[in-house]
């Protein structure tokens, strides 16, 4: 449950641009992508949330 929470916060964000800086948000989601990996790599979630990063990191 607290992965999904995460993962449909940091989505909102990405989508409406309530952003702080770059690199902050960079090592945020660096970071919260590593718990997730982690801890939540087979929750589907968890997944989503990590493939919708690569593809962000990938447009970037």
């Amino acid at each position: 449950m607290a992965v999904q929470l995460a993962a449909q916060e940091a989505k909102g964000w990405a989508r409406l641009g309530d952003r702080q800086s770059l690199p902050s948000l960079l090592m945020v989601s660096r970071e919260l992508a590593a718990v997730i990996n982690q801890d939540y790599a087979t929750e589907t979630a968890g997944r989503e949330y990590l493939d919708h990063l690569t593809a962000l990191t990938r447009a970037g």
